[in-house]
């Protein structure tokens, strides 16, 4: 047996050098399992004899497809980069190059529309079929994803008639397909949905796939949806039905993607025979925590079940901290994140996790206040920032003319004369003559008939576009885009601009050109649809910057619990641990999505290597109100057993609110700050111009009894700061005045119009520029004039 199994446990050796047949591997959080699905492919390709090229291993981002392709090689050299690792996206890209020209009505340069783009289009054809105003597209868009990732064509899901969806949501499914056809367009879902069709009308083509990939390894399988366990059953279930899948239903929690759980926990019915492997043993976290961990999720129905346990010690305490309300917590996130710092951690050991996006708000602003670095993991992604998607609208329409999304993204941006009037003469002759909108700008710009003015701005844009479209396939891949910006404008409306913004916007779109830099020098070099292929497959996680021990300026990662999985830190620091928010008040009604909840806190756990801080708060704003309720601490700080946690409110919590054991019906918690006259208290501001400054005594509760004094926002200087009310902070305003705003840091004001109880300032933000603030509702705190 090859020595590079020697180092794993009993089972991870069980599962690396499993024979044929199919086998489930569930692999608990920290357990190894990239280490063991890599060492399986060289087991298969040394100790079987499986030539690389008939392996197809398939996960979900091209980061973790990349780093199994890494570990492959270092196993195995140069013969690993025969094997097939791609995700399931690139995977079924690959297949539909090659053979979606047998699919009626689809030629292989087809182009393949993001998620922006697909809700772009959605939209204008809800407003095409002037549905009523209530008729969100978002709405029909999502329903329209959610039938693909369950396999369902526009005509199954009329079948339906289901109550749940939009008006009109199939019909308006049905029109979005047949404009990505006549666009040649696929969106993501096609990719999986037209790949299972081609393999079900073509079983020629399913078969030389079959005898082509003698086995399938399947990463992350708890996280496939329903086309995707299709698309696998089409490719493993015959023969000896070689297929290895690798999961863990604890860490199931992407339902809202289409995740099906079912899929891992029905494995052993779908492939009877399965061998199942458990790995068990924790190579990640203390004893403490992975006891917390499992304390939380053993309540759950739907899981197969495991025992996980560790060599690394018991470890630290997990610390629980109480906050006074919402923005004390983030201020506690800050300060707890100081310690972890003085105590020798990199800021890239330490992370912030919340569970909805607008927990981050707090977050961020106590973050830039304590000058502490950090970064937002979640935020806009690079490819669908506005300059970078006009540029990559301009590359797709120099490969597909027939594009219709990216067409009319471009026609007239920059500026070029084309408005509203001249769209509608475009559509109207596209529909009229049967033909493609580009193929209505040139018959348009030709046309001498129509408007001088609107066909000379036609016929200076088909000629822009015929002339990139000679240089881009002529030209090396950086050279081409570099064309585009140049001869389209977009690089020289943003220099024109000259302002802060333009300027970021300008350092994007150099840093595309960078990225194409670094395609193109690949081998073989990358050629532009080759680009736009990788451009629409690069996901959110595969952004995080690295944080090895070589970066000495890591930073501090505030993140999602959902785009946390599959990451771990040496600290981890979790907010919002109460009752409605975590689990999330839409998991209360259904057994399922509060299981999912378990789930989410589980990953949310397991992330931490060695020190986990759980913060709550007392209060936090009212839904849909100017006003604070009182919290309940989560029925997942119930579950950890009382001995694991450490922190003055644990006492708090009461003798009963850690009792393990299955829940009860109507069972309470005890609550905190219970209003006594009322549910929640005005949050709105004194009248009058001073409204906007921030007192750090002023701050209302519950029951209006003052608050109190809370850590303020440290500036970067020693100069003591001036925490004023009233008329006394109104007098002291003038140009020169040093100022804090709680987002864009310090700032200083230049300029102050307007009449005396609607004052505007202009103010100077170190990171921000100048911007116009209505001084009532800036939320300034004054620092010294």
């Amino acid at each position: 047996m090859s020595s590079f199994v020697d180092g794993l446990n009993d089972a991870q050796r069980e599962a690396v050098c499993h024979g044929g047949g199919p086998m489930l591997v569930l692999a608990g959080a920290g357990s190894g399992k990239t280490r063991v699905l890599t060492l399986r492919i060289a087991w298969l390709i040394r100790e079987l004899g499986v030539r690389p090229w008939e392996l197809l291993a398939v996960t979900f981002t091209n980061k973790a497809a990349g780093e199994m392709k890494d570990r492959i090689e270092g196993v195995l050299g140069a013969e690993a980069r025969d094997c097939w690792v791609s995700t399931f996206h690139s995977s079924c890209l690959r297949i539909l190059r090659r053979d979606i020209e047998r699919i009626e009505g689809y030629s292989s340069d087809f182009v393949i529309y993001d998620d922006r783009d697909s809700k772009e289009l959605v939209k204008r054809i809800v407003k095409e079929a002037k549905l009523p105003s209530s008729v969100n597209p978002r709405a029909i868009s999502s329903a329209i994803d959610r039938a693909k990732n369950d396999c369902l064509s526009a005509d199954e899901l009329e079948a339906q008639k289901r109550s749940d969806l939009p008006p009109r949501t199939a019909e308006m499914y049905r029109v979005y397909q047949q404009r990505l056809q006549s666009s040649n367009a696929v969106d993501f879902g096609d990719l999986i949905l037209l790949t299972i069709r081609l393999f079900e009308q073509h079983p020629e083509v399913l078969e030389r796939y079959r005898k082509r990939f003698s086995h399938l390894l399947v990463d992350e399988y708890q996280d496939t949806n329903h086309s995707q366990y299709r698309l696998l059953r089409l490719l493993a279930d015959h023969g000896e039905r070689n297929i290895t899948v690798v999961g863990d239903e604890d860490q199931s929690i992407y339902s809202f993607r289409g995740a099906d759980i079912r899929n891992i926990l029905d494995f052993e019915r779908d492939f009877p025979g399965a061998r199942v492997v458990r790995l068990e043993r924790n190579y990640r976290s203390t004893e403490t925590i992975l006891k917390a961990a499992t304390a939380v999720v053993e309540r759950n129905t739907e899981r197969k079940g495991k025992v996980l346990w560790t060599e690394l010690g018991g470890g630290d305490l997990i610390h629980l901290r109480l906050s006074h309300d919402d923005r004390e917590e983030a201020r506690a996130a800050v300060e707890l994140a100081r310690q972890e710092l003085g105590a020798g951690s990199r800021p890239a050991d330490i992370a912030v996790f919340f569970r909805t996006n607008a927990q981050s708000r707090l977050l961020e602003e106590e973050f830039l206040s304590s000058r502490l670095p950090f970064v937002l993991l979640g935020g806009q992604r690079f490819y669908e920032r506005r300059e970078v998607k006009d540029a990559m609208a301009y590359v797709k329409l120099l490969v597909n003319a027939r594009d219709e999304v990216s067409l009319l993204r471009i026609i007239n941006k920059p500026a070029r004369g084309i408005g509203g009037k001249t769209l509608g003469d475009l559509a109207q002759v596209a529909a009229r003559k049967g033909v493609s909108l580009w193929e209505a700008v040139v018959r348009l710009s030709e046309d001498e008939s129509y408007s001088s003015r609107a066909r000379k701005a036609l016929f200076g844009f088909k000629e822009l576009i015929i002339g990139l479209r000679q240089a881009a396939f002529e030209l090396p891949l950086p050279r081409a885009l570099s064309a585009v910006l140049e001869r389209s404008g977009l690089r020289a409306q943003l220099e024109d601009d000259g302002s802060f913004e333009a300027q970021s916007r300008l350092a994007n779109l150099d840093e595309l050109l960078a990225a194409t830099a670094d395609y193109a020098a690949m081998t073989p070099p990358e050629g532009l649809t080759t680009f736009l292929d990788r451009v629409a497959l690069v996901s959110d996680t595969d952004k995080l910057e690295s944080t090895d021990d070589s970066d000495d300026r890591g930073r501090i990662t505030l993140m999602t619990v959902h785009s946390a999985k599959g990451l771990e830190f040496p600290a981890v620091i979790v907010v919002g641990m109460d009752e409605g928010l975590f689990p999330h008040a839409r998991s209360s009604t259904f057994q399922r999505e509060l299981e999912e909840e378990r789930r989410l806190a589980y990953v949310a756990i397991t992330r931490a290597k060695q020190r986990l801080y759980l913060l709550r708060a007392r209060r936090r704003p009212a839904a849909g109100a100017m006003g604070y309720e009182a919290t309940r601490p989560s029925r997942f700080l119930k579950d950890i057993p009382r001995e694991l946690l450490t922190g003055a409110s644990v006492q708090a919590l009461g003798p009963t609110s850690l009792r393990r054991g299955p829940e009860q019906p109507g069972e309470s918690w005890v609550d905190y700050d219970r209003p006594r006259d009322r549910p929640s208290a005005s949050r709105a501001p004194p009248q009058g111009a001073q409204a906007g400054f921030r007192s750090r005594f002023s701050r209302s509760t519950p029951s209006g009894v003052s608050a109190a004094p809370a850590a303020a926002p440290k500036p970067s200087t020693n100069e003591p700061r001036v925490v004023m009310d009233g008329d006394d902070a109104e007098s002291l305003l003038g140009v020169g005045t040093r100022v804090l705003h709680p987002t864009f840091g310090e700032g200083e004001i230049r300029n102050l119009d307007g009449p005396p109880d609607n004052q505007r300032a202009t103010v100077f933000f170190r990171k921000g520029g100048n911007k116009r603030l209505y001084l009532r509702f800036a939320n300034l705190e004054i620092l010294s004039r």
